[in-house]
């Protein structure tokens, strides 16, 4: 999930850096813009992993707001009994 924010964010970043700046092979705004990329996706790595973190848990754990007077959901179909002391 963090990779397609990072890409999603080097994306704009590319589109933003096109707009304001330009593109060019002829001199190194290109290698500036990737310099900078690598920067900004470096120093946003904490922030994107955890909204990362964030959004796949809002997606898949449910949440039950009376949790400590109904106990944790009996799981027992997902634990298999013969497997249960190979550590």
């Amino acid at each position: 999930m963090s990779y397609m924010l990072a890409v999603a964010l080097s994306v704009a970043s590319a589109i933003a850096w096109w707009v304001l700046i330009g593109f060019s092979l002829q001199d190194n705004r290109f290698v500036y813009w990737i310099i900078f990329n690598a920067l900004l996706l470096v120093s946003l790595q904490p922030w994107l992993m955890r909204f990362s973190r964030s959004l796949w848990l809002s997606w898949f754990v449910k949440y039950d707001p009376n949790w400590s007077s109904r106990g944790p959901m009996d799981v027992s179909e997902r634990i298999n009994k013969d497997q249960g002391d190979n550590w």
